[in-house]
């Protein structure tokens, strides 16, 4: 099977800014209310503990939604 290359739509220079600034907002409301990252929670506690590390550097998620909401729980 051939490469599919596909791309998002928001990442176009000439998509409206205030479409791509409310579907960011929507997704971080979305993982937050739903708590979707509870269940990688064990998981980076596990990885911090064996690095022997505190923090998590974030290289890739957007605005970071997702990880404000870790950023509060106790890990």
């Amino acid at each position: 099977m051939g490469r599919i290359h596909l791309f998002e739509l928001e990442d176009q220079s000439w998509f409206p800014a205030i479409l791509r600034n409310y579907g960011t907002d929507f997704l971080q409301f979305l993982s937050n209310k739903t708590k979707m990252y509870k269940p990688v929670i064990p998981i980076i506690e596990r990885g911090i503990r064996k690095s022997g590390e505190n923090r998590i550097i974030d290289l890739g998620s957007g605005g970071g939604g997702g990880l404000l909401w870790l950023n509060s729980e106790q890990i």
